[in-house]
């Protein structure tokens, strides 16, 4: 463990006396009515919510609508008691998930003695407060259901729209997000999902996605939002995923659990079964357990978590024939990794609650491979190694203002290791496998994350009113690496490997080359800062939320210096469909409004019909093509920029290929360095979305409380980032512009 984060999370846990933070983004509501035998709306009774695990309480009366509000409260099972003199006092017991708004009504028996009486019906499962279009996976589904592979987020494709956007199991949008699960909402790219743990930012900015990953035995449960997240959510214009981890209750429990499978319980692939080879060999083991209960009763409790993953899988090699003697070749790609995860929580009194949580996350998997057509010996490794620390403390000001402070800091690193040197040995890439060093290329990324947000919620009658900010800081946004890489593509598979030479049929029809040995970059300390108000009106059956969003990223563009910064400057309006800046500049104009209603049709929360807008803004991955153009610039330590190029069209001249003649691939030179630069007209991608949807649940007979949802999901983003070739040929025939 990283003795920096060590020192911080226990200078935390001293801090903390007691129980689970309340959060405005990881916790959940309960909205009510409470009325007389007559419908008639009752005013000042008395609601008192105690959390049963934790003995949390709050307190609230009912307004002159008879409704009655008590926000951000922990996920889990709690008991609602409602008082009024000269009426029998009620009790219903309610579970709560993340996101939650959940409907109680209340009719109240007059009863001129004391009385007691328990409410055994369930809340209606369809949420008649909001329009976002949003499903949890709750406790019961993450503990019960199977997964393979036990990663939690592959549980998010239980809701309708959601995939795993990656191809296989170690596969995924980027060569650092092998074992990442790419998530896809609504068709968009895993790049852009937001994903909070405990109600702090888990994303990568850099590469886009999530950053750590946690052990399902320690997530509690977690929400999904596909469509329309109220103003507190910034960035996800391809969807939010909000996590809660689990804590400690009044009661000791834990768990222990080991998944083992071998190569008895595998079939032999087509490919090695054709080949009359024996079957690869796979090994697989996941183990490990939790502990967590009450330090103090009522008062103070922790949980620590712990999973150990030991993988050993094996890639078989198929060119269907093109190179035979290497068909079938199998190699051992072993992964171990170790997952963290520890939590105090504490109540220091009625109104002040606190937490901390510590998580970490280490991993290796070797001889890695950039695309499945790769040859055994074009490989890599990698290695990751993650920090992640949380603290939280929830204030009650009165019985209707919550407000909710948190801190959070990750530490993330990753090491892509070539197996063959970029430096020393060329790609060869042909339509049946590729030789030579790995495409991925040895690169380092790392990033640095503070994060601190403020989030007050009050309630006003029939208005709950939400405001807050958020500044993330990250001081440390970069990448190391060690390139001299050299891409041929061929037109056909006439080569030797043994040899390493090009057969005489053969011929150059691409060449790419990237060119900085020992690299070393990082962005300007990148700062993001969010504001946002958010209301929420209860009128009667409607419920209208209007929410307004501003956000502000500084250092995300600005002008690095490059010659080809400079080539564009000097070229403005000269190019056709170029640039019309001449400087990059951050956006500052990133406001975002927010809107939904919802109609409770009957008035017992069984249907609901609702319509929303919203406005996101999302920075995430855009940083990845900026750090690149900073490779151009002269790094830290005064070595030479990092340059691009990219060459279409047949090449055979300029590498002094002859056409019927055997060519030697270890005389192929290197690189022909050429900028690589940003449009200054580059913006922060934004993405408008709508939702009309109705939901019903139906209320008795045999099919009681089955729920049918039906929602029409638009969504338009613009300013996504694309690509663009402006250099020159190198072909003989060639002597224009290249563009798309």
């Amino acid at each position: 463990m990283n003795q920096r984060v060590l020192r911080l999370f226990v200078w935390l846990s001293l801090m903390v006396v007691v129980e689970s933070v309340a959060a405005q983004v990881s916790g959940a509501n309960i909205v009510g009515r409470v009325r007389d035998e007559a419908g008639a709306a009752i005013v000042g009774a008395n609601v008192e919510v105690v959390q049963t695990a934790t003995g949390l309480r709050r307190e609230t009366v009912t307004g002159s609508d008879g409704g009655f509000s008590v926000t951000n409260l922990p996920p889990g099972p709690y008991r609602v008691t409602v008082r009024q003199s000269g009426f029998a006092t009620q009790v219903q017991d309610v579970s709560l998930v993340v996101g939650q708004s959940a409907t109680l009504v209340f009719t109240m028996k007059v009863a001129p003695v004391e009385e007691t009486i328990t409410v055994e019906a369930a809340p209606p499962l369809v949420e008649t407060t909001t329009a976002t279009l949003h499903k949890a996976i709750d406790q019961e589904q993450v503990q019960n259901l199977p997964i393979n592979g036990r990663d939690f987020t592959t549980l998010a494709a239980l809701i309708p729209g959601v995939t795993t956007g990656n191809r296989a199991v170690n596969q995924n949008y980027d060569p650092v997000k092998r074992r990442v699960p790419a998530i896809s909402i609504n068709g968009q790219s895993g790049r852009n999902i937001n994903m909070l743990i405990d109600g702090m930012d888990n994303t990568d900015i850099f590469m886009g996605g999530q950053n750590i990953m946690l052990s399902l035995e320690a997530v509690r449960e977690f929400d999904v939002i596909t469509h329309d997240p109220k103003a507190q959510y910034s960035r996800g214009i391809g969807g939010v995923i909000n996590v809660v981890t689990k804590s400690g209750t009044n009661h000791f429990h834990g768990s222990a659990f080991g998944f083992f499978r071998d190569d008895n319980l595998q079939s032999n692939d087509a490919i090695t079964e054709s080949l009359g080879k024996p079957k690869p060999p796979f090994d697989s083991q996941q183990f490990g357990g939790t502990i967590g209960g009450p330090l103090k009763k009522d008062r103070a409790f922790f949980f620590f978590s712990y999973e150990r993953q030991q993988e050993d899988r094996s890639r078989v090699f198929n060119s269907g024939g093109a190179f035979p003697e290497l068909d079938g070749t199998v190699t051992p790609q072993p992964f171990r990794q170790n997952m963290y995860l520890v939590r105090v929580d504490g109540r220091v009194s009625d109104a002040h609650s606190v937490f901390v949580r510590y998580a970490e996350q280490d991993n290796k998997t070797l001889n890695l491979f950039f695309s499945d057509n790769d040859a055994p010996d074009s490989s890599a490794d990698e290695f990751n190694k993650l920090h992640d620390v949380t603290a939280g403390w929830s204030a009650l000001i009165g019985s209707n203002r919550v407000n909710d402070f948190r801190f959070h800091y990750q530490w993330f690193e990753n090491l892509l290791q070539n197996k063959v040197s970029s430096l020393e040995v060329p790609t060869l890439i042909f339509p049946a496998a590729t030789f030579g060093a790995s495409q991925a290329g040895t690169q380092n990324p790392k990033e640095i994350t503070y994060q601190i947000r403020d989030d007050f919620s009050w309630t006003i009658g029939r208005h709950n009113l939400r405001f807050g900010g958020s500044l993330i800081i990250q001081p440390e946004i970069g990448i190391k690496g060690d390139f001299r890489h050299n891409r041929f593509l061929f037109a056909n598979n006439d080569y030797d490997p043994a040899t390493n030479t090009i057969g005489p049929t053969n011929q150059v029809l691409n060449y790419r080359s990237w060119s900085s040995p020992r690299f070393d970059i990082v962005n300007k300390t990148l700062r993001h800062y969010g504001l946002y108000i958010q209301d929420d009106i209860r009128l009667g059956r409607v419920n209208i939320s209007a929410g307004l969003r501003y956000d502000f990223v500084q250092n995300l563009f600005y002008n690095r210096g490059t010659l080809a910064e400079q080539i564009v400057r000097e070229n403005v309006g000269k190019v056709p469909g170029g640039p019309k800046r001449s400087e990059p500049q951050d956006d500052k104009d990133n406001i975002a409004p927010r809107i939904g209603v919802a109609i409770d049709l009957t008035g017992d929360g069984r249907a609901v019909l609702r319509a929303g807008y919203a406005r996101l803004y999302d920075p995430s991955s855009i940083l990845a093509s900026t750090l690149f153009a900073d490779l151009e610039v002269p790094q830290r330590d005064g070595s030479p920029p990092f340059n691009f190029v990219f060459v279409p069209g047949s090449l055979l001249d300029v590498f002094g290929i002859v056409p019927g003649e055997i060519f030697d691939a270890s005389t192929l030179p290197f690189s022909f360095p050429i900028g690589f630069v940003n449009s200054p007209d580059m913006k922060v991608a934004h993405a408008d979305q709508v939702n009309v949807g109705f939901s019903y649940e139906i209320a008795s007979g045999p099919a009681a409380g089955l729920t049918f949802d039906v929602d029409f999901a638009y969504s338009r983003t613009r300013e996504l980032t694309q690509g663009r070739n402006l250099n020159f040929c190198l072909n003989p025939d060639c002597t224009e512009v290249n563009f798309p």
